[in-house]
């Protein structure tokens, strides 16, 4: 992605500066930063069926019937999602994961503000469980009318110790407090629970041990959950029991759940009007291809309804269990120093199927790879920082930063010269962001690494005409010593991006 062009005729000037004291972000949002970068490729020494052996892949659909693979990747050791739409648009998908930053087999979070195109990751916290050392699993997310985050999870809390479901709540969605168990079995676990709300009853499905029996159960408030009966998913001609997932209401006020199970590979789907009896729907809601990014077979979506009227979905899909994924590696970089249009020579391992080459968060103007431990790239305008190299199997970002040799002054549409000065630099804590409008515009402000991956959306507010004055924290950066860039865009202008360096 080419994160710089020239801006607009508004004329800008960005300082940064530390020890001033801390200022609320812009609109009283928060900006979004990463808590870790999701893994790619499969986790060896993990049990078969636990996550570290699926991917999440993301899907489209016209009429949420038949969907179709992005070809992306929202992470791998990775599966039971769920997903919830926020009053403002923001996108949340709620899974659990094999590997989650430095933590493991745990509940994570992907957000997006930007219909899916960028994700950040984060550590879904549970406060208030009785068992502190429990971690509770398979989330089932439901966004209450007054904007409260509702997750259902299985736990090894219940009465008697055994595995059940319990629900908590958040504002954020991040931060979640233990409410209580809702339901469990006399004997044996209950786990991996699917809720909705039909009419003015919640039905929850979850399995045993067996994980073709679905045991049923009812709420009128969604918290006391009453044992119903239970539902095998199973249609004549078809030598199996279907495995239910997550669904929808669909706009006649009917429910429709996806389901799977092998040999089929595909998703199916069952529809029901009272939340009890369920009917096989013809043909696949998705159909496996064996086309990367899918793999082994489907399973397990999570699907939501956008407000255009098409629908969204986050599929689950099995890695071999012989994959290894054979990320690239950067071992040196020559020169480093120059100007634009210097050409450097990348040397290292695993470059065949590279997509993309970034000069300090920038794309390379163009890139060659010359053979699977090599790449020549041409370095882009106003690049400094460190070099990465992006694959289908990975990333690899140089220990090493080319240092550009251009003034730092950049020439406007208009014709005109802003100054960009970043001082003092490198940053160790607070790095307030200041700049002068002539005129009201619409300003964005973020911040990449060098990979190019958003860490923080600062600021997207219509401002007067001054100075203006923004604060970033880089104390809730995970890694401590890295290379970023500011990136600033104004409403009728490409984004302008400058790098700094953050050491602790």
């Amino acid at each position: 992605m080419k994160l710089f062009t020239t801006l607009s005729s508004t004329t800008l000037t960005i300082c940064l500066l530390l020890g001033m004291s801390v200022s609320a972000f812009a609109q009283n949002s928060s900006p979004l930063v990463s808590d870790f970068v999701p893994p790619r490729g499969n986790a060896p020494i993990s049990p078969s069926e636990s996550p570290g052996y699926f991917r999440l892949i993301t899907a489209t659909s016209s009429d949420g019937l038949t969907f179709t693979s992005t070809g992306k990747i929202l992470s791998d050791q990775a599966g039971v999602p769920d997903i919830v739409i926020d009053a403002r648009g923001r996108w949340y998908v709620y899974y659990t994961g094999w590997t989650v930053g430095n933590e493991q087999n745990v509940t994570a979070l992907a957000i997006s503000d930007d219909q899916g195109q960028t994700w950040y990751f984060k550590y879904v916290r549970f406060t208030g469980l009785p068992n502190a050392g429990s971690k509770p699993a398979d989330p089932d997310i439901i966004l209450l009318p007054d904007g409260t985050f509702r997750m259902y999870a299985t736990t090894d809390y219940a009465p008697g110790g055994k595995v059940g479901i319990i629900y908590a709540e958040s504002t954020d969605g991040i931060t979640f407090q233990y409410k209580g168990t809702v339901a469990n079995l006399s004997i044996g676990a209950l786990i991996d629970s699917n809720t909705f709300l039909l009419g003015d009853t919640w039905y929850m499905y979850a399995i045993g041990t067996t994980a073709t029996t679905h045991f049923r159960f009812t709420s009128k408030d969604g918290k006391t959950f009453t044992p119903a009966g239970e539902l095998r998913l199973s249609t004549p001609g078809v030598m199996g029991d279907y495995f239910a997932s997550n669904g929808y209401t669909t706009s006649d006020g009917r429910y429709r759940m996806f389901a799977s199970f092998l040999p089929e590979k595909n998703l199916r789907s069952f529809i029901t009007s009272d939340g009890s009896n369920w009917t096989l729907e013809s043909g696949n809601r998705m159909t496996f291809t064996g086309v990367q990014p899918e793999e082994l077979y489907l399973k397990d979506p999570a699907v939501t309804r956008l407000s255009n009227g098409t629908y969204f979905a986050v599929v689950t899909t099995r890695l071999t269990q012989s994959a290894t994924v054979f990320a690239p590696r950067i071992t040196n970089v020559t020169p480093l120093t120059g100007n634009a249009g210097t050409q450097i020579t990348i040397t290292g391992e695993n470059f065949t199927g590279a997509t993309s080459v970034l000069v300090g968060g920038i794309a390379a103007t163009s890139f060659t790879v010359v053979s699977p431990t090599q790449i020549t790239a041409t370095v882009p305008a106003s690049a400094s920082g460190a070099i990465a190299v992006l694959t289908a199997r990975g990333s690899a970002t140089s220990t090493v930063a080319f240092m550009g040799t251009s003034t730092g002054i950049a020439s406007t549409s208009m014709g005109e010269n802003f100054t960009v000065s970043v001082s003092p630099n490198p940053v160790s804590e607070l790095a307030s962001v200041r700049f002068t409008l002539a005129k009201a515009e619409r300003i964005t402000l973020k911040v990449f690494n060098t990979l190019g991956q958003e860490l923080a959306h600062i600021l997207d507010a219509e401002l007067g005409a001054g100075d203006h004055t923004y604060q970033f924290n880089t104390q809730n950066l995970t890694q401590a010593s890295q290379t970023l860039f500011f990136q600033l865009k104004t409403q009728n202008s490409s984004p302008k991006t400058i790098p700094f360096q953050v050491l602790r």
